[in-house]
Order: structure tokens, then sequence, then C-alpha cells
């Protein structure tokens, strides 16, 4: 945990609020993840032993209708009895029956697995929602700054929209300086302005400014203008 008055890096670790709801939330979700992938994959397997039964039986059904037209004509023929051809017609109508409860099956488990599907997909955008607002309990500076002050403690509870900690921007500053109106015409907006040892206590520092804007001195607009500046960088002496 940082302390105040320390200057932290872009995405220093600032605070870190407990996460134990937001764990075991990710935890559960996660093992309902991996049992509908089991449940996925068991369906699959499923699927292909029913596309498999259904191609075998399609041969003999094929090889039953052969076998029955070659009855017909026998029959016709008078060479086998009524009772050998209504064996065969049985069989025929027994596999064109299983042929179209395989097919009802493969449907049902088709469908089935793509309940499946849409329930996992929503199962992994609530994971990730779940993750993502776990990420949210690690607070990380959003740019180089100064600790300026720490509004609570470790182990104490917060509310929503709760201030836990204030940062100064030590990048970007504006500053607005006096300028006699003598030297107004060797500034231009947006021109860079080099300035060494200003408003800093640190010996041989470098501060680049920017002019931004000029405007006429709000007190003695007679004698001077307002230069707007924008600090861009500090080089501090290493």
């Amino acid at each position: 945990m940082v302390e105040i008055g320390d200057i932290v890096a872009k995405d220093t670790s600032l605070l870190k609020l407990d996460t134990k709801a937001e764990d075991l939330e990710i935890q559960s979700l996660s093992a309902k993840e991996d049992e509908l992938h089991a449940q996925i994959a068991l369906k699959e397997k499923k699927i292909i032993q029913s596309q498999q039964s259904y191609q075998q039986q399609q041969k003999m059904h094929s090889f039953t209708k052969s076998r029955l037209e070659r009855n017909e004509k026998l029959y016709k023929s008078k060479t086998i009895s009524i009772r050998q051809l209504d064996e065969v017609r049985k069989l025929y109508e027994q596999e064109k029956t299983t042929l179209l409860n395989t097919q009802h099956l493969q449907e049902s488990l088709k469908a089935e697995l793509d309940i499946l599907k849409n329930t996992l997909k929503q199962q992994q955008l609530s994971l990730e929602q779940a993750q993502l607002q776990r990420d949210k309990a690690n607070i990380n500076a959003p740019y180089i700054a100064k600790v300026a002050s720490i509004a609570v403690e470790e182990g104490e509870d917060v509310s929503i929209g709760q201030n836990l900690i204030s940062l100064i921007d030590t990048m970007n500053w504006d500053i607005i300086a006096f300028i006699p109106s003598k030297w107004i015409a060797y500034i231009k907006q947006a021109q860079d302005i080099t300035t060494i040892n200003a408003w800093t206590t640190i010996a041989d520092t470098t501060i680049q400014l920017q002019a931004k804007n000029i405007v006429p001195d709000r007190q003695y607009p007679q004698l001077g203008q307002e230069l707007h500046l924008s600090l861009q960088d500090i080089n501090d002496r290493k």
C-alpha cells in the first residue's frame, strides 16, 4: 500500500479491495463452465454414435428393401409363400421405423447441444463480467502522480462512491504567468517555452511549457498580459 507523499508511476497499485465474494462467485461460475464443457463433449459423442448407427441401419434397410422386392417377384411366380413374404415385409417396416426413430434422436440431440452451447456462452459472459468486477478491486494510478491523501485504512468497510485516495497530477498543470507588455511580441500561441529552476525547489530541473493563450491581465491590463501555460514535462535531476 502506498503512503501520503509517494510519487507513483502510471498503473502502480494504490489500493486493493477485498475480493472474497467475487472469488467465490468466479469459482462457482468456473465449475459450472467446466460441467457444461463436459456435457457438450458427451452430447457430441452421442451424436457421432447416432450418426454411425444410422448409417449402418441404412445399409441394412437397403439390403432388406432389395430382398423384399425380390420376394415379391418370387411370390408372384408362386415360388414362395405369403408367410415368407410377410416376414420380409414386417422386417422392412421395423427397420423403417428404427431409421425414423434414429433421425428423431439425432434431431433431439442436436437441439440439446445447441441449448448447451448457448448456455455455455451465457455462462462465459457471466464469468467475464465477474472477473472484470474483481479486477476493479485493484485500484491503480491512472497517470504519474503524487499521493495527496488516503481516506481509508486497511480492513475498513467502504461504500459505493466513497473517496478512497486522492492524487495530484504532477505532469499536466496549467500555469498563469504575468508577462510585461514589452515581451509579448516574443511569445506566440503553441510556442514551446523552457525554463530552469522555475516553480520548483529541485536544482537543475528543466520544465517544458507550452503557451496556450495570451489575454489582458485582469488587474493591470495596461502593464502586461496573462500568459496561460501548459506544463508538458518535468525531467528531474538524476
